[in-house]
């Protein structure tokens, strides 16, 4: 694939940017925020395109080349949202594969962790009292 990026429109009606470099496993990368883009990692993790993943460069929802938003609307849970939104998209497509998980940090990694806690069964209770999935707290 090259490196040129497009805007992808979500079921929600919101569009991403994303731009995608290499071929194989997909690799969703997510910066960190508010204000930063895909650029924050690239070119510097180009090589790994050329080394058999698939890197999916998104610049999220009101951030870099995204069409921007009123701010007062954007939140971890919605970006989550649009990862998710991204994710299934990709994967009703049969020339895509489900991108995945990206860096753990800032913003964006909250947002994936929240989706991937969402996702995850809760067994136990934390001492929050809300459902751990790593069993009781």
């Amino acid at each position: 694939m090259g490196s040129e990026g497009r805007l992808v429109s979500l079921e929600d009606g919101g569009e991403l940017f994303i731009a995608e470099h290499g071929s194989g496993y997909p690799v969703m990368l997510l910066h960190g925020g508010p204000g930063l883009d895909h650029h924050e990692f690239r070119p510097w993790l180009d090589p790994l395109g050329d080394m058999g993943l698939r890197l999916i460069y998104v610049d999220e929802r009101g951030q870099g080349q995204s069409p921007r938003v009123d701010p007062a609307t954007l939140s971890v849970r919605g970006f989550a949202q649009d990862i998710d939104r991204l994710a299934s998209d990709a994967a009703r497509r049969p020339e895509q594969r489900d991108p995945g998980p990206g860096p753990a940090g800032g913003p964006s990694g909250r947002a994936r962790r929240h989706t991937a806690s969402r996702r995850a069964p809760r067994t136990g209770t934390s001492r929050s009292g809300r459902g751990s999935r790593h069993g009781p707290g």
